[in-house]
């Protein structure tokens, strides 16, 4: 018999994320140079989370009745984060963290530019 997969229980975003972050590191996704980027992923969760909270007491503000903006970046942004951070399955799979091949980096136009400048390839 097959045993179904464990789901995390449905929680805050910022607990979530904290989570995810401290599971990265374990699992050695994440290492000290991720720094700046996991902390801005903090930020971000922490934005979102809030996000309901500003915006309904900017409608109990405004005398006009219009709703304020609607924020259609930080949720991008954060997924971004996290697959740049590689805490999406996307970022995981073998694919994604194939290095470029040397063709490809010739036809980007690097390996002209890296000739240029005397700048080492890491290919």
């Amino acid at each position: 018999m097959v045993s179904k997969p464990k789901v995390p229980p449905i929680t805050d975003l910022v607990e979530a994320t904290e989570a995810a972050i401290v599971e990265g590191y374990q699992l050695g996704v994440l290492t000290e140079l991720d720094r700046a980027a996991v902390q801005a992923l903090r930020d971000l969760a922490v934005k979102i989370s809030v996000q309901d909270e500003y915006f309904d007491a900017l409608r109990h503000e405004q005398q006009d009745g219009r709703p304020p903006g609607i924020d259609n970046v930080s949720i991008p942004t954060f997924l971004k984060f996290c697959q740049a951070l590689g805490l999406t399955v996307s970022a995981r799979t073998a694919e994604a963290v194939k290095p470029p091949t040397e063709k490809a980096v010739a036809k980007s136009g690097v390996a002209k530019f890296r000739q240029a400048t005397g700048a080492a390839s890491r290919v």
